[in-house]
């Protein structure tokens, strides 16, 4: 069989609705769309805040919007070009939030969500964010680092929302001028895991068990059933009882 070019990437990705909100039968406010455009590899992921009234539908929307744009937008080819048009992407999804708000007669708030922007390409990797979310990547050059931080805001278990954040200020904003072997992408209810210390940094033995997961992992129906199955695991569970939503992604070349 011929093998895959650098350009072509291989992800795995699945959301599970946390303990808490299974014992008060909310559905999961988390989502995550991927798309490959070309040599590229688009991900977005968001996690609606449990207090909004239409979390669910929010995260939804920014996730396709911010996908659906990125895939027009797609003609580019350097750093400069992807950075512009990430944050465009989060323009256009911060714009269909609140026009779904309107729509609804309804609060910009009821549609609070976080949502995190990555773009892999063969020679570079940008990555834009608002919220808690975080992503860990590795390349050839570094083995283990945080891509995108969580943004915990001015006080405890608080962030920053899509809805009412100045992207002008508030997007913060990631350039790796290489490109990312393997990353993980995930929402803030598995940073007790993922992430360590005060200073949050990638806890590498969880960081390489889903390194390890997403080489040996096969594309297909059985990839996320069995990454679900993990997200519900009891060792997951002890730690956290929020929505689960996790991205694995790297070329597939590293992985044949």
């Amino acid at each position: 069989m011929e093998e895959p070019n650098q350009s072509c990437w291989k992800v795995h990705f699945a959301s599970v609705t946390g303990d808490s909100h299974e014992r008060l039968g909310v559905p999961c406010q988390d989502s995550a769309r991927v798309s490959r455009v070309g040599d590229r590899l688009h991900i977005a992921v968001a996690d609606g805040a449990g207090s909004a009234k239409y979390a669910e539908l929010a995260s939804q929307i920014a996730t396709r919007s911010a996908l659906r744009y990125l895939s027009q937008k797609s003609v580019y080819c350097d750093v400069a070009s992807a950075i512009e048009q990430v944050a465009g992407a989060m323009k256009k999804a911060q714009t269909s939030v609140l026009r779904a708000a309107r729509l609804k007669r309804s609060n910009p708030r009821d549609f609070a969500t976080t949502l995190s922007i990555i773009v892999l390409s063969p020679s570079f990797t940008v990555a834009t964010q608002i919220g808690d979310g975080a992503s860990v990547a590795k390349t050839a050059t570094c083995s283990t680092f945080l891509l995108l931080a969580p943004d915990r805001g001015e006080y405890v278990n608080a962030t920053s929302f899509l809805h009412n954040s100045n992207l002008d200020t508030d997007l913060v904003t990631a350039v790796r001028n290489e490109r990312v072997t393997f990353l993980a992408s995930f929402t803030d209810g598995l940073i007790p895991v993922a992430l360590a210390g005060v200073d949050k940094h990638p806890h590498e033995p969880f960081i390489d068990s889903l390194s390890s997961f997403w080489l040996a992992a096969k594309e297909g129906g059985r990839a996320r059933s069995n990454l679900k199955s993990f997200l519900r695991s009891e060792r997951l569970r002890e730690r956290t009882s929020d929505d689960l939503t996790l991205v694995l992604a790297g070329p597939w070349n590293l992985s044949d």
